[in-house]
C-alpha cells in the first residue's frame, strides 16, 4: 500500500508540471496570456520633397506648394523647425522675404481636439497643414519659379 500511494503520489506531482510552475493552470486557457500587450502599429508619413513660396514673419512659418493656391502653416520635427530657422536667417536680412524652398515633408490634414468651451481660440473642424522634416534649399524669390505662380 505505501508503494502505490508513493506511486500515485508521484505520478500527481508529474502531472502538474515542475515546481513553482503554473503551466497546467494556464495552458489552453485564452483568458490567461502571459505575453504582454503590442501595441498598435504606428501609422508611417510618407514624405516627399515639395517646391514653392516660403514666407516667415516672427514666429510664423508659411509655405505654398507650388501648384497650389493657399498658404499652409508649417509644422514638424523640432530638428527641422530649428534648420528651416537657422537657413532663413543666413538666407535673407529682413522678415517677410519672399522666398523659394525645396523642403522635405507632407501636407496633411487634422482635426483639432477643443473643448467646447466658450472662448476656445481652435475652431473645430479640419485644418490643412505642411509638415517639414528635413529642408533641402532657401533661396530668393524668383518671378520664374514655381512656373511663374503668383503670389501675395
Amino acid at each position: 500500500m505505501r508503494r502505490l500511494s508513493g506511486l500515485l503520489l508521484v505520478s500527481a506531482l508529474a502531472g502538474c508540471g515542475a515546481p513553482g510552475s503554473d503551466q497546467v493552470f494556464t495552458k489552453g486557457n485564452p483568458k490567461v496570456d502571459t505575453a504582454p500587450p503590442q501595441p498598435a502599429p504606428v501609422a508611417r508619413l510618407a514624405t516627399r520633397a515639395y517646391g514653392g513660396y516660403y514666407r516667415r514673419l516672427g514666429d510664423e512659418s508659411q509655405f505654398q506648394p507650388c501648384g497650389t493656391r493657399i498658404p499652409l502653416d508649417i509644422v514638424g520635427t523640432p530638428q527641422a523647425r530649428f534648420a528651416l530657422k537657422e537657413r532663413v536667417r543666413w538666407t535673407t536680412t529682413w522678415q517677410g522675404a519672399k522666398l523659394y524652398g525645396v523642403f522635405q515633408g507632407a501636407v496633411v490634414t487634422d482635426t483639432p481636439g477643443t473643448n467646447g468651451v466658450a472662448g476656445d481660440t481652435v475652431k473645430p473642424g479640419p485644418r490643412t497643414r505642411f509638415f517639414v522634416v528635413g529642408v533641402d534649399s532657401l533661396r530668393p524669390w524668383r518671378a520664374q519659379d514655381c512656373g511663374g505662380m503668383a503670389i501675395k
